[in-house]
């Protein structure tokens, strides 16, 4: 975050994680919600007035936790077909 803020950088979201929740993160604080939630609340306490969130699994959702916290929720599709897509983005409208 300081790094960031000393480059001057203003069109950057910072995504904590790509994909958090899986077991190629060795650290356990990058495997759970708690763990994403509080990791972005140290990078929004840090630099404020950036956007900061996290992306769950390949499967079109987040966890309610980083949602919470999060500026902007990142999803990612890989893991659902094609016309699955609508109705998840729907969903989370929905939900958040």
């Amino acid at each position: 975050m300081d790094w960031i803020r000393r480059q001057g950088y203003r069109n950057v979201i910072l995504e904590i994680a790509n994909e958090y929740g899986h077991q190629g993160f060795h650290h356990s604080i990058l495997r759970s919600d708690a763990g994403m939630s509080s990791l972005t609340r140290l990078a929004k306490n840090r630099h404020p007035s950036l956007p900061v969130s996290a992306s769950y699994l390949r499967n079109g959702r987040i966890t309610p936790g980083v949602a919470a916290v999060s500026n902007v929720i990142l999803v990612h599709f890989n893991g659902l077909a094609l016309s699955e897509i609508p109705a998840r983005i729907q969903a989370l409208r929905q939900e958040y």
